[in-house]
């Protein structure tokens, strides 16, 4: 099931025609039909009934319309969450030495480089 197919199902439920849909997507009317016959082939059943002032949602579209807001919802929180780190590192820290002098002398020396971890190890 591709992530797109799922985005323009949604939209076409959304707006009740798969004109209007097209248009609020900036897509043309013939790709917003292909990806909803996609992904009716692929489940094996259709999800709108089709009628000549639009499309309405039929049970099984009904019955997929909550999985796929839920899929778009976690789909976002997923990208936000990974956007918010930014690049920064984060995690644990874990300095590792044979020589048992080193320990204490990363403990005078890192701390501006620890401060930017949640928790650091020194042992």
């Amino acid at each position: 099931m591709d992530i797109k197919d799922l985005i323009v199902f949604k939209a076409v439920a959304d707006e009740g025609a798969i004109s209007r849909a097209a248009q609020k997507m900036n897509y043309v009317q013939s790709t917003v039909t292909m990806r909803i016959q996609h992904l009716e082939s692929e489940l094996g059943t259709p999800l709108f009934y089709r009628n000549g002032k639009g499309v309405d949602l039929n049970a099984n579209g009904k019955t997929l319309l909550p999985y796929v807001e839920q899929m778009l919802k976690l789909m976002d929180q997923s990208i936000a969450a990974v956007q918010e780190r930014n690049g920064s590192p984060s995690g644990t820290l874990r300095i590792g030495s044979r020589n048992r002098r080193l320990p204490s002398a990363c403990r005078r020396c890192s701390p501006p480089t620890a401060k930017r971890f949640q928790k650091s190890i020194l042992f």
